[in-house]
């Protein structure tokens, strides 16, 4: 996943037009909003729909379906995440630098940003299911 994810910033800061990169950033003040409440469900979802936005503005139909089929098929994992709260604040720096390199056309950093922002989430959720009492 952090791959596609990688792939699909490096080529979205190359290609997306001015529509949605103002979409993406809309997006993005979505999740910083929803973020600071308290509802998950709300988080989840502008946390989904920026990274959506992403695979869409890679310009690949075939590059941006294969992430959205594997992005759905870790959903139930994805959504695990939310009980960590502290994992909100890390992940709206990271959010805020992948915009700034897509805006900035920097796809070597988009690339990189992306792919490290996923495999932290790989990593936090390895952590949480760890953490569960294997004797219950």
């Amino acid at each position: 996943m952090a791959a596609l994810e990688g792939l699909c910033g490096a080529l979205a800061a190359r290609r997306i037009t001015e529509a949605k990169q103002q979409e993406l950033e809309k997006a993005h003040e979505d999740y910083v909003k929803e973020a600071s409440q308290e509802s998950a469900d709300a988080y989840y979802y502008a946390n989904e729909r920026f990274h959506l936005m992403i695979y869409e503005a890679c310009g690949n139909a075939f590059l941006a379906e294969q992430a959205r089929q594997l992005h759905t098929r870790l959903k139930p994992y994805r959504r695990l995440q939310l009980r960590a709260r502290s994992r909100v604040a890390n992940s709206l720096s990271e959010h805020q630098s992948i915009v700034d390199a897509i805006r900035a056309g920097d796809g070597e950093k988009a690339e990189r940003v992306l792919r490290d922002h996923i495999l932290i989430q790989g990593e936090r959720l390895a952590d949480f299911i760890a953490s569960f009492d294997r004797a219950t």
